[in-house]
């Protein structure tokens, strides 16, 4: 079971790429994600879909397959600081896909209804 300081660092170390994902939408984009509880819903999105590319990413190359197997990995620093940065990695490419997809529907919205 989890100590209350292994829980706030594994909610931040899930959490926070999503965020960061949220502002690199924001920025490459030029929308601004309006409200509080928008935003974080949008950061949570994000999170999930990182934490699924990790899981399977693991998975198929670091053979981890259980949670159980990638809680005992994150006791390691040098495992934990290499998911933190595959995790921004891949949030960022994520943030731009979704990007790209947006303007290609904004375009094609646009098209339609001209």
């Amino acid at each position: 079971m989890l100590d209350a300081l292994a829980f706030w660092i594994l909610l931040l170390v899930l959490y926070v790429p999503g965020i960061i994902s949220t502002f690199i939408y924001e920025l490459v984009c030029g929308r601004q994600i309006r409200g509080r509880f928008r935003f974080a819903g949008t950061a949570l999105i994000f999170a999930l879909v990182i934490l699924a590319a990790n899981l399977a990413g693991l998975y198929l190359f670091k053979n981890i397959p259980s949670m159980e197997v990638l809680a005992t990995y994150f006791n390691c620093l040098s495992f934990t600081t290499k998911y933190i940065l595959l995790s921004i990695v891949v949030g960022a490419i994520i943030a731009l896909f979704v990007c790209l997809i947006t303007q290609l529907f904004r375009i094609s919205t646009r098209a339609n209804t001209e």
